[in-house]
């Protein structure tokens, strides 16, 4: 067995309490383990990292941030997402950028696939699964938690969900077999988060802090209880299915056959040589420090702060054509913005392929994004947040986005859910403002959108008065 780098892999598995510890602190999950949903998706995850060893070759499709990394820092971890999601995440955790549905990795050389809240956003879910069988090996397993009661996210990109009679299909369709499927909470749970949901939008906050008391004291010790009781959590399949309403499923999946142990690799980089294969023809590519290349399709992928792009879409051209350059950092052009419940939708004019896109900016986060990805040549644009920043005051009338980003803030101490508000009372009290029903519309208008910046000026201009 060649000798493992400390740097590259653990030897031993992480203890339980201490991944539920960092499961907690730092993975999103702040409420702890307290809820079913927590759990089970917890405890899915951690045995999904007892069935690996330092010889299993583990990949992490559509990894985004890698949230879930650590629990398998025993294991031969790689990470691949194409970077569309949310543009705030940070994916310089990634090993390789590539997309789900042509996954630029070897046939039968992955042991463990792993792909967590991802299968909603893929517009092609047969065509994934598809490649989660080719790429593992016999033997091999896939382990999944999706989305089947969620608001909306990312959007454009949140194409389906899930019931677990149309998981076990792809699973069949796919070559695969179940192991388990199963919900992560039951029905009370999951009308609990809904009725979270809906006071958020209910205003005052008066309204909304009586019904959460309610809530907290009667309803939910009731729905907990129900929510243990027999037959709310079924794993599938039953003869006579009970019906389910989870937050989402977890999935474990095999692949038959049988398989040597992986070699355990002496670095991350000889890992990822050993499996990466054209997206296209799944032929073997050459590597220099800058680019890589497959003889077969005579096409150049680049390396990106380090990170190989085996992404189809990100190519350059064929060499036999003249290559474009997937990055730049001239400052697109902005062509428009619309509105978004905490931010604003930036129209963006590629400088690659000339098409429009959209860049999401969040007006609470107060910080201009840096990177701004064309959906349809995806040329990425590099461009330093205070070039960004000045376009976009540019291009915005009257006041600047700094005083935009401040009076949003503002806004968001009258309460969790300011822009959903029906009314500005609470707002306009809090401030001592008193504009009359007119400008009280014209400025929930502007809030809403997080573009109040119009009427700020106008409104400066004409009373001498600020929120």
């Amino acid at each position: 067995m060649n000798k493992v780098s400390p740097t590259f892999i653990s030897r031993t598995l992480p203890s339980i309490d201490e991944m539920a510890t960092r499961f907690t602190r730092e993975m999103g999950w702040t409420n702890g383990l307290e809820t079913n949903q927590a759990k089970n998706i917890f405890n899915f995850i951690y045995r999904c990292a007892q069935r690996c060893s330092p010889h299993s070759i583990v990949l992490d499709v559509s990894a985004g941030q890698c949230r879930y990394k650590p629990f398998f820092s025993h294991a031969q971890y790689i990470a691949i997402d194409n970077v569309s999601g949310d543009p705030t995440w940070d994916y310089s955790c990634l090993d390789l950028v590539g997309d789900a549905m042509k996954l630029p990795i070897k046939p039968a050389s992955i042991d463990t696939c792993l792909n967590f809240t991802s299968l909603e956003h893929y517009p092609d879910p047969h065509q994934v699964f598809r490649e989660f069988a080719r790429v593992l090996k016999p033997g091999g397993h896939l382990f999944l938690y999706v989305p089947f009661v969620q608001v909306e996210h990312q959007m454009p990109s949140d194409f389906f969900r899930y019931t677990r009679f149309g998981l076990a299909y792809l699973v069949r369709q796919s070559g695969m077999e179940i192991e388990t499927l199963s919900p992560v909470n039951g029905i009370f749970e999951t009308m609990l988060d809904f009725m979270n949901q809906a006071i958020s939008l209910i205003a005052p906050l008066e309204a909304q802090n009586h019904l959460r008391h309610i809530l907290a004291t009667e309803i939910k010790p009731i729905f907990k209880a129900a929510e243990n009781a027999p037959k709310v959590l079924v794993e599938y399949p039953l003869d006579t299915p009970v019906p389910q309403l989870p937050v989402a499923y977890c999935l474990s999946a095999i692949l038959p056959g049988h398989s040597k142990d992986s070699v355990v690799y002496g670095s991350r980089m000889e890992l990822i040589n050993a499996i990466a294969a054209c997206p296209d023809c799944k032929n073997d590519l050459e590597w220099n420090s800058s680019s890589i290349y497959c003889p077969r399709c005579k096409t150049n992928f680049i390396i990106t702060n380090g990170i190989p792009n085996l992404d189809a879409a990100m190519t350059t051209s064929r060499v036999t054509k003249t290559p474009y350059c997937p990055t730049t950092t001239e400052m697109p052009e902005i062509s428009g913005i619309r509105p978004a419940d905490t931010g604003i939708f930036i129209s963006l004019r590629c400088r690659a392929c000339g098409k429009e896109f959209e860049s999401y900016q969040t007006t609470i986060a107060g910080v201009p994004i840096a990177r701004h990805i064309c959906l349809h040549c995806r040329t990425i644009h590099e461009v330093e947040p205070e070039i960004f920043l000045a376009a976009l005051d540019q291009y915005l009338p009257g006041a600047t986005f700094q005083e935009m980003i401040q009076i949003t803030e503002e806004a968001s101490r009258i309460g969790e859910t300011w822009y959903r508000s029906p009314t500005l009372a609470d707002l306009l009290t809090y401030r001592g403002v008193n504009l009359g029903e007119p400008m009280e519309r014209e400025l929930l208008s502007f809030i809403t959108t997080g573009l109040y910046s119009h009427w700020a000026a106008s409104n400066r201009r004409r009373t001498g008065k600020a929120l």
